[in-house]
């Protein structure tokens, strides 16, 4: 949608990352994913708690050729996201842009940002 696709946009050309390790954190049904992996180099990490979310995206993804490959849909808690301190150079929410309000605490996810450069 003209959402999505404005939202990848704008969140590229403001951060200026195109390249290297996304998460994105309550990733819905893997739009915003989508549209940044279509739009950019990035290697995207998805979280979302939803199990039927998690596979409509799985679902999409890979129907579209970047599930496994570029994307990874994992079903956690925000809070509870096991990737290692420091992976990301770029962190988002689809949840955020969908509701406008995230369902979990930055400091829960912030220890994932990369500490230099990190947006």
């Amino acid at each position: 949608s003209d959402l999505y696709r404005t939202a990848a946009a704008e969140i590229l050309q403001h951060t200026g990352i195109t390249a290297g390790y996304c998460l994105v954190v309550g990733s819905e049904d893997g739009r915003l994913a989508y549209e940044l992996a279509r739009q950019s180099e990035l290697k995207l990490y998805c979280v979302e708690p939803d199990a039927e979310k998690v596979t409509r995206s799985r679902q999409r993804l890979a129907f579209a050729g970047l599930y496994g490959h570029r994307i990874a849909v994992h079903q956690w808690q925000p809070n509870e996201i096991p990737y290692s301190n420091y992976f990301a150079d770029l962190i988002v929410s689809d949840a955020l842009l969908k509701r406008g309000q995230l369902s979990v605490s930055l400091k829960d996810i912030e220890r994932h940002l990369k500490p230099h450069g990190g947006v």
